[in-house]
């Protein structure tokens, strides 16, 4: 190997000063740290005060800090209501399990929704007389009545079925029902 090349490859590495990281305090750093390995699932801010070592206020100084620098966001966690300062890096969106999915808005069931597909799938079986779940799904997206996925129309037909407001058949493949009731649906 040359001596230039030794050279160059003993060098240190400097510091990305860009990097937001590089310019924190020491504080912030190992809040930060704690929050960004909770990934998409976040952290309960009790959680970083007893993890991260250092005076609660110094804690709640630091998370404020990184939420004026854009490096963590506040987001809501439907499983513990009154957790409410739950945090998480921007980099991540939350999970299902933090957020409840689909079926919340803004950290709250979101009832309105659930009506109109509810409603909207019993009007689509009461005219159909016997339908699929891809049959349903086909139907409310070519006619947009409810923008939704087939998962989220299963999830609704099966509390349907559990409200005794619809009755699940399993067809044979031949065509073949044991009673056609009113309502039905085909899985």
């Amino acid at each position: 190997m040359s001596r230039s090349r030794e050279a160059a490859a003993m060098k240190r590495k400097r510091p990305d000063l860009d990097s937001p990281i590089q310019g924190l305090p020491d504080a912030e750093r190992v809040v930060l740290s704690l929050v960004k390995n909770k990934k998409n699932l976040g952290i309960w801010v009790a959680e970083v005060k007893k993890e991260a070592n250092l005076p609660p206020t110094l804690v709640d100084k630091s998370l404020t800090a990184l939420v004026k620098k854009k490096l963590i966001k506040q987001v809501v966690n439907i499983q513990n209501k009154g957790k409410k300062k739950h945090y998480m890096t921007v980099e991540f969106e939350p999970s299902e399990e933090l957020t409840g999915g689909s079926w919340y808005s803004e950290g709250n069931l979101d009832k309105e929704f659930i009506t109109v597909l509810r409603d909207a799938c019993l009007k689509v079986i009461e005219l159909l007389k016997v339908a699929t779940v891809e049959g349903i799904h086909n139907f409310l997206k070519k006619r947009k009545v409810v923008e939704c996925t087939s998962q989220q129309i299963v999830e609704i037909l099966n509390s349907m079925v559990l409200d005794n407001a619809i009755i699940e058949v399993k067809s044979t493949g031949l065509g073949e029902y044991h009673s056609i009731p009113v309502r039905l649906v085909c899985y």
